[in-house]
């Protein structure tokens, strides 16, 4: 139970934030038209002049908290938070961006967040929480409305009071932007202690429809960092993915998905899960350009830098160096029944984010030079082989392809997902680019011949 000295001064705080917005308003009105204010309290009088800031307060405060934070404050902060965390190449550090990593969709990230925060934490964490959420508003409102004291004195042509005006604005929108994102890193830290709570909390309440993903996604992360083998590994190749010849699309965040991709779809299988991870890890530390050209046989020279990596790590015995390297090597060739099942599963990762919506923005990336597809015939191909693709289109179809050519179950399973998304796409782009009936005819064949049986080959659970 709270004291009343802690009941006093919340709801001291909480009057204070309230009113705040209408205290703050009248001072600038004095500053930006003293007369209109003098007429404008005059003809209120002592009792209700007060009473009508503060109610002006209080609708300020509601108006900036929960419609402009959430249309776009929250939208501003956030992205800066995330170029900002990408800028430094750091796990993320915002709260909202932990909550959609966890698998729950970019619509409904800001109200997940919102019920962790004030549902999931013990009782004693969503007040002191709601009340710092309540000064970066204060700060919020007072960047908004010295910007509009900025601009009524600019139309009143007193041009010193305009500049100054407007560099106090800039000094609390640069405040309120940097405590807003001190604050999400905090509550971050607070969030990544819970995360298996979390995660069957947000089930529970219905965000997460796959529990069991979003499961495996935290063991993965946690095999990870209990792995000193793999950490050190990953030490090793990052100056590999990094470097500027590396191929755009096969950059860490693409490993890393494919790290995670090939977890779950190998969980439960007769595979050691560390082999997987450290196959996954370096199946692109090879993939870059010489001199503007993508190399040829990006496979083949992975394994023979995963060699030169793996062989400083003396955990790994010889036997299983050489099964890494002979997934990695053969990752990107065609489906044969002499695959191990190690390379069966990190090539049906690496297919997996292929596909599906980051499967078009991969293929945007890599392939930026290619035209979008061939007016006279936009769905007519040749092949799908890596010679034959002539523009982003074709290669979509051959990333509908690859749905046929999974083995791996649970592969199989989130490829479904992911191919009728990109099936869907091209049917949307078929009607967008005022395709003829005879161009929509190709294109159901197209997408026929690419999901029919292709190098199938069944692997033993």
């Amino acid at each position: 139970m709270e004291e009343p000295s802690e009941l006093f001064v919340l709801g001291v705080a909480r009057l204070l934030r309230y009113t705040y917005g209408g205290l703050l308003l009248t001072f600038l009105a004095v500053v930006v038209a003293p007369c209109e204010t003098k007429i404008a309290v005059d003809a209120l009088g002592p009792v209700l002049s007060p009473l009508a800031a503060l109610g002006l307060g209080a609708a300020i405060y509601v108006v900036s908290r929960h419609v402009i934070g959430e249309l776009a404050l929250f939208r501003l902060t956030h992205s800066i938070h995330r170029w900002w965390d990408s800028k430094r190449q750091r796990a993320t550090t915002s709260a909202v961006q932990f909550v959609q990593n966890l698998g729950v969709d970019n619509w409904e990230a800001r109200s997940a967040y919102t019920a962790v925060r004030k549902q999931h934490l013990e009782p004693v964490e969503p007040r002191p929480l709601d009340v710092v959420h309540s000064e970066l508003h204060m700060l919020y409102i007072t960047s908004i409305e010295t910007f509009i004291a900025a601009v009524l004195l600019g139309f009143q042509q007193r041009l010193f009071a305009c500049v100054a005006m407007f560099v106090v604005f800039l000094v609390f929108l640069a405040s309120a932007v940097a405590a807003d994102i001190v604050q999400s890193q905090n509550e971050c830290l607070v969030f990544k202690t819970r995360k298996i709570g979390i995660v069957e909390f947000l089930t529970a309440q219905g965000y997460l429809q796959s529990p069991g993903i979003g499961r495996q996604l935290l063991d993965c992360e946690e095999r990870e960092r209990n792995d000193g083998v793999f950490q050190r590994a990953k030490s090793m190749c990052q100056p590999y993915y990094n470097a500027e010849s590396s191929v755009p699309g096969h950059d860490m965040m693409h490993v890393e998905r494919v790290i995670k991709l090939a977890s779950i779809i190998s969980e439960g299988a007769d595979v050691d899960q560390r082999l997987v991870r450290l196959a996954a890890l370096l199946h692109d530390v090879g993939h870059r350009r010489t001199e503007g050209v993508e190399l040829r046989d990006h496979a083949t020279t992975s394994g023979k830098i995963a060699v030169e990596i793996l062989e400083n790590i003396p955990e790994l015995g010889h036997a299983e160096v050489r099964d890494i390297v002979k997934a990695i090597r053969r990752h990107s060739d065609l489906n044969s029944a002499s695959d191990s099942l190690l390379t069966r599963i990190v090539r049906d990762a690496d297919r997996l984010d292929g596909m599906g919506a980051i499967g078009i923005m991969r293929t945007c990336m890599h392939r930026h030079r290619l035209p979008l597809y061939d007016a006279q015939r936009p769905f007519e191909v040749d092949g799908t082989s890596e010679s034959k693709i002539s523009t982003l289109v074709h290669a979509l179809v051959r990333s509908v392809e690859w749905q046929s050519m999974l083995t791996v179950p649970k592969a199989m399973e989130l490829g479904r997902t992911r191919c009728e998304f990109l099936v869907g796409f091209l049917g949307q782009l078929a009607k967008e680019i005022g395709c003829s009936e005879e161009d929509l005819a190709t294109l159901s064949s197209t997408v026929g011949n690419a999901l029919r049986q292709r190098n199938r080959v069944s692997v033993g659970r």
